[in-house]
């Protein structure tokens, strides 16, 4: 009789560009994105299973799932994690990882360094005349991740921030003033990338010291009530 496979899953569609890797015990690794012409939603286990086949593993095999909650849209973040609790139901040991270590993880692998910190300012939006991000402070050194949660944030707060780190991860979004700081600081500003490799070896990271989730207590990230909740309850009225 041939004994199953132990794998581990990531997900990672906080973002537009949603992918998943999977390594098993043999230290087979693989990423596939989703497909760009199907939502996450609709292609996110029909990947899994893609990639699953592919590499001849079981689904009894699977022993872990990383996953990343957000800040990031609301659909993908649903789905992914929805997912996630449901492996967790079965029996798989989930690792929560925040989309600001995925994306920190990303860039230290892009740079290659061994001890790095970082601004991760993600969900920027206009609100009148002031502009805020989400903001966490990730901090690498030997070899583990620390996060430490700034919330929601005005520019001044985070111009204020670029003075303390190596480089800031931020899009398109974020205003001029903070780019044009950073810059004077020496500090690059990078779009941040969002991976399912990434994603996979925080979250191995994290279940190795030991800090898995329960997967009752798994959520989403979102730092400001999603749009979607927003309209309905304008149009409904908010829950009691």
């Amino acid at each position: 009789m041939t004994a199953t496979i132990s794998w581990t899953l990531a997900l990672e569609a906080s973002q537009r560009a949603a992918s998943i890797a999977v390594v098993d015990q043999a230290g087979r690794c693989e990423t596939e994105m989703l497909r760009a012409d199907r939502r996450s939603d609709e292609d996110l286990l029909p990947a899994i299973d893609r990639l699953a086949r592919r590499l001849a593993l079981a689904p009894g095999g699977l022993d872990a799932v990383a996953v990343s909650t957000g800040p990031g849209g609301f659909t993908g973040l649903r789905v992914s994690i929805a997912v996630a609790k449901m492996f967790g139901e079965l029996g798989a040991t989930i690792a929560a990882v925040p989309s600001a270590l995925v994306a920190a993880e990303a860039h230290r692998e892009d740079t290659k360094a061994t001890a790095i910190s970082l601004l991760v300012a993600l969900a920027v939006k206009r609100h009148g005349a002031e502009t805020t991000a989400w903001c966490a402070r990730c901090v690498h050194e030997r070899a583990d991740w620390t996060m430490e949660v700034l919330g929601l944030l005005p520019v001044e707060r985070i111009l204020l921030e670029c003075d303390r780190i190596d480089a800031l991860l931020a899009d398109e979004h974020v205003p001029v003033a903070i780019r044009d700081r950073a810059t004077n600081a020496g500090v690059p500003c990078t779009p941040p990338r969002f991976t399912a490799g990434a994603c996979l070896r925080v979250g191995l990271a994290m279940l190795e010291a030991g800090r898995p989730t329960d997967p009752q207590a798994l959520g989403p990230i979102y730092p400001r009530p999603p749009e979607a909740v927003t309209l309905w309850e304008a149009r409904y009225g908010a829950k009691d």
